[in-house]
């Protein structure tokens, strides 16, 4: 909220529900969706730090805007990252290990 405003930070939380709901219920569609919204997410911070406009001013403000807005980075990469694994697990669950 700190960085994007008031109404981003809401709708961040309410992405952060969505994130729980589909780690917590495990299922394949869903953990495709939050890949996809965490690899979309990178992007879009990517963009708004790299742009050279208003947004790369604001993140670069302070000290503070720049600590949420690696955090906010860190967080995506990290969901990335969990999300590709589970993937990769549901397949392994469903089509069996690879043979070497």
């Amino acid at each position: 909220m700190y960085l994007f405003g008031t109404l981003t930070g809401i709708f961040h939380l309410v992405h952060m529900w969505i994130d729980y709901s589909a780690y917590a219920s495990a299922s394949y569609c869903a953990v495709l969706i939050v890949g996809l919204s965490a690899a979309m997410e990178l992007v879009m911070l990517f963009m708004n730090a790299n742009d050279g406009g208003k947004m790369s001013r604001a993140i670069f403000n302070t000290q503070l805007t720049s600590m949420v807005f690696y955090t906010l980075f860190a967080w995506s990469s990290i969901k990335l990252a969990v999300s590709l694994r589970i993937h990769k697990e549901f397949k392994y669950a469903t089509e069996g290990y690879p043979l070497a």
